[in-house]
């Protein structure tokens, strides 16, 4: 997850997309929990990196059920250190500060500012042990039709396919 100065955000997929829609799905996940508004979002492919990112492969109908709260709580906890980072500034408690789109608000000092304005210092906060995740209800991003973000791609033959992949020597 990487946050711009200018509010974009950008969420590593960590499954490749074989028409299936994950590659929107997962970040969607992120997005929701993060609750950033899905037009400020970039979707990037994780590198190949199975300690890091588990289960990194196209197959089983696995890929959402298993990484679920992995990626709502990558969501939550950057939202978490982005209240926190705007509490430390701002001198209120972070209970305080509310998000909407990407933003940070604090009512009762009529406080705000975009996640792009905090991102840096959010990055230097301890990433939490625990975070509050968002009740289903209030879900904005989940649940909606979002177009793939490989859609494009899939459909004019621009991605690498195994069925691609050309090797010295090969018959």
């Amino acid at each position: 997850l990487k946050i711009g100065d200018n509010g974009i955000v950008t969420i590593i997929s960590p499954n490749p997309e074989g028409g299936q829609g994950v590659k929107t799905s997962m970040p969607m996940i992120v997005a929701e929990e993060l609750d950033v508004d899905w037009k400020d979002v970039i979707v990037e492919q994780a590198p190949l990196n199975t300690e890091l990112y588990s289960r990194q492969f196209i197959g089983g109908s696995q890929a959402i059920r298993r990484s679920w709260q992995t990626l709502r709580m990558a969501g939550a906890s950057a939202r978490h250190m982005l209240k926190e980072a705007a509490s430390q500034r701002w001198q209120v408690p972070a209970e305080e500060i509310t998000t909407e789109a990407g933003k940070l608000h604090h009512k009762q000092s009529g406080k705000s500012a975009s996640y792009g304005e905090f991102a840096s210092a959010a990055a230097s906060i301890p990433v939490p042990e625990e975070v509050e995740l968002k009740e289903l209800k209030d879900f904005k991003i989940i649940g909606t039709s979002k177009k793939n973000v490989e859609g494009e791609k899939i459909v004019t033959g621009k991605p690498l396919f195994g069925i691609d992949i050309k090797r010295e020597g090969m018959l």
